[in-house]
């Protein structure tokens, strides 16, 4: 008995390590379902990993300045009586110019702060998960280990980020800067109704363009940063290697592209078997304080059962968030973990000229 629990314990302490190529006979579907298993084992089974998880991809944090009941109320008062109370937007942006100011500054702060961790976390995990699917194990599964190796490259991701938003931000101007100017100069020789037509005509195609470019520079900051990461290399050089591979490696690009739509696909299901599980759940608590609430009007007033169904309300909702993180957390560690296999798998095939 004791040997098959050390055992366990053993097989808990380390997942497969993974395969790049497919074995003989293997289709591409298998190797990378086969990667795709083996990745959401690996973010099921480390789970130092999670708190990181978290900020993949960045944070946005919104504030709301509430005021409290006597200030309503006076507001309310001054609103109806017609007092001197302005809904001029200038005026009352000057007179609470301070509280602007100040939320302003407290969600830049915010923001600098969750885009360091962000940055931190995705060279950390990029690091530990590269070990996992090498060795079967990190080299160390302590939760500060994703820190002590994000912080060495945290100038590099967050230059890395700067550089591409901009490039972004140029494109997408120039883009709308055309299409605006183009609309004003023929606004000037012909009728609004064909400039409009001309302006809904080229906006469309437009449109759907910058969906897709958005796209692919998603996908160029995904390769770079693992890039950067695998091969402690500057951020220009990684993004020249990215858009190498998304261009000669095209094949393979599809392939992932197919299997990110598959596991989107597993995701969404996932997620709605469980959140109907959580509703029957939800509902099945529900019913026998509905019929108390009906059988008895007054019924609040006992604080007994004011605390019980407080008490079973607050704990469904925690199981409910705690659910909700997990799977999403869970999700992000699993694409994180397919991007590395993925440039592991073809970073080497590109060099020996084997992609295509």
């Amino acid at each position: 008995m004791k040997e098959k629990i050390l055992s366990f314990i053993k097989k808990r302490k380390s997942t497969d390590i993974s395969r790049y190529l497919p074995i003989d006979g293997e289709r591409w579907f298998d190797t990378y379902f086969f990667a795709i298993k083996n990745a959401l084992r690996r973010a099921w089974n480390w789970k130092f990993m999670w708190f990181w998880a978290i900020f993949i991809g960045g944070g946005y944090g919104s504030l709301n300045f509430n005021g409290g009941s006597e200030v309503s109320d006076n507001l309310s008062e001054d609103m109806v009586n017609g007092s001197e109370f302005s809904t001029d937007p200038t005026l009352f942006f000057i007179d609470n110019m301070v509280w602007f100011i100040a939320g302003a500054v407290v969600i830049l702060f915010l923001f600098i702060i969750f885009w360091i961790l962000s940055c931190v976390s995705r060279w950390g995990l990029i690091g530990s998960i590269s070990e996992i699917q090498d060795n079967g194990k990190p080299k160390s599964d302590k939760i500060m280990e994703v820190w002590k190796k994000g912080e060495n490259g945290l100038g590099r991701i967050f230059l890395l980020d700067i550089i591409v938003t901009l490039f972004w931000l140029i494109v997408v101007g120039v883009i709308v800067a055309i299409v605006g100017i183009s609309s004003y100069a023929l606004s000037q020789f012909i009728d609004a109704i064909f400039v409009f037509v001309f302006f809904i005509l080229t906006f469309l195609p437009l449109f759907f363009l910058l969906i897709a470019f958005s796209t692919i520079v998603k996908y160029v900051v995904s390769i770079s940063t693992v890039i950067m990461v695998l091969e402690n290399s500057r951020p220009i050089k990684s993004i020249k290697k990215a858009v190498h591979l998304l261009i000669f490696g095209y094949r393979e690009v599809g392939k992932i592209v197919l299997m990110r739509i598959l596991l989107s696909f597993i995701s969404i299901g996932s997620s709605f078997v469980f959140f109907s599980f959580f509703l029957c759940i939800g509902i099945f608590i529900a019913v026998p304080f509905i019929v108390a609430v009906i059988m008895q009007h007054n019924i609040f007033e006992n604080i007994v059962f004011s605390v019980i169904s407080s008490g079973v309300f607050i704990i469904y909702l925690v199981f409910f968030i705690s659910f909700i993180i997990i799977i999403t957390i869970i999700l992000k560690l699993t694409f994180l973990d397919l991007w590395v296999w993925w440039v592991k798998r073809n970073m080497p095939r590109l060099r020996e000229g084997n992609v295509l």
